[in-house]
């Protein structure tokens, strides 16, 4: 049986078919095995971003808890800054109260001491009158005419018994009755002068007393209003500061709340190099995918094992290196005046070579020769 070339080449196909070569399957194999790792490669990208972004969220959520506590604290200052102000406004307004009744109280004083002046002065007038009348007194009735008139009064009282006329007896009553009112007025004036007198040494102590009282009150006033003005002015500077923080904070508030997710997102950028900068620097020279919050917690670590280290020391290093900075310190300081000195000496060769070019100008073109030439010549000339 003869097979037809139509059936040799559908079987041909057949076997291609179903019966690939191995380079096509090797590459295949190839392209399976490179696209599974980029698929384990992107999944793993995949996770790092997921745990940056679930780190990210968490560093968002203490953001916001901190920026809520701080609004919290601001709110509750602010409070206290309020309270406190209107606290020091009554206080103000109670000392201004205070000092209000006691400017009255000092007017009352004033008052009551012009008074007492004013009966003192007519007290002191009325002592002068009362003087004056009693040395006039004093002068006119002397002792002897008192004597001489008491006598005459005795025998006018002998001689109205013996006579009778009645012109007599009445100029001897009337004389009589005369000298008894002046003994009258002049007992009379004593009694007024001694009262006087008495009344103005009472007025005199009271008015001491008085002045003594309103001394020592305008004293005390004097110490209260200034304590009280101390105190006034230590309660405005602490309410100027207080309203001077309370704008800062209002401010800061505002700006804060006037920022940006996308201002955020640089600033936390900007930190996060920072913090890496600082990592590099203190910790390792790669930060090995790690967030900013984790790369914080390695370098607080790191520098307290630091401090530990430094307070592990013994006395003798530190006494060591206290010795090596003086040390530098002493070179600082020496090489300081080295190079002061050598700027000095700098500046005295300018000034000399300045003078010398001075003098150089001045003299025109005249050359010296050196000295080695003019040896040579004086040689020569003696041994000819």
């Amino acid at each position: 049986m003869r097979i037809s070339p139509d059936l040799k080449m559908s079987a041909n196909e057949q076997d291609k078919i179903e019966h690939p070569p191995k380079r096509h399957l090797l590459f295949l194999a190839k392209e399976k095995a490179v696209h599974d790792i980029h698929v384990e490669m992107t999944n793993s990208k995949i996770m790092k971003l997921d745990r940056a972004m679930a780190a990210e969220r968490q560093q968002i959520k203490c953001l916001e808890k901190k920026i809520a506590t701080t609004e919290h604290v601001t709110e509750e200052y602010l409070q206290r800054t309020e309270k406190k102000a209107a606290d020091a406004e009554a206080f103000y307004e109670k000392q201004q109260a205070l000092k209000q009744e006691k400017n009255a109280v000092i007017k009352k004083l004033q008052d009551e001491i012009e008074t007492m002046k004013n009966k003192y002065a007519k007290d002191k007038e009325t002592l002068k009158k009362y003087k004056r009348y009693k040395s006039v007194m004093c002068k006119v009735m002397t002792s002897e005419w008192v004597n001489a008139q008491a006598e005459k009064m005795k025998k006018l009282g002998t001689s109205s018994k013996t006579t009778s006329d009645s012109s007599e007896s009445e100029k001897q009553e009337k004389q009589h009755t005369e000298a008894e009112n002046v003994f009258d007025i002049v007992a009379h004036l004593s009694e007024q002068n001694m009262s006087l007198i008495d009344r103005a040494n009472k007025g005199s102590v009271a008015f001491t007393h008085v002045q003594r009282d309103y001394d020592s009150s305008l004293k005390k006033m004097k110490e209260i209003g200034e304590k009280q003005t101390l105190q006034i002015n230590e309660c405005s500077d602490e309410l100027e500061k207080l309203k001077k923080r309370a704008f800062y904070l209002n401010r800061m508030i505002l700006i804060h709340e006037s920022l940006k997710t996308a201002n955020e997102d640089a600033m936390l950028h900007v930190l996060g190099l920072k913090v890496i900068k600082v990592y590099c620097r203190v910790v390792n020279g790669r930060p090995n995918c790690l967030t900013t919050l984790e790369m914080l917690c390695s370098i607080e670590h790191q520098v307290s094992l630091l401090l530990d280290l430094i307070e592990q020391l013994p006395e003798e290093i530190w006494e060591k290196v206290k010795k090596i900075k003086l040390n530098r310190k002493r070179q600082m300081i020496h090489e300081k005046k080295l190079r002061l000195e050598m700027e000095r000496e700098n500046e005295k060769r300018r000034k000399c070579n300045q003078r010398i070019v001075g003098k150089k100008k001045k003299t025109g073109t005249k050359k010296l020769r050196p000295k080695c030439v003019c040896t040579r010549t004086t040689h020569r000339n003696r041994s000819t």
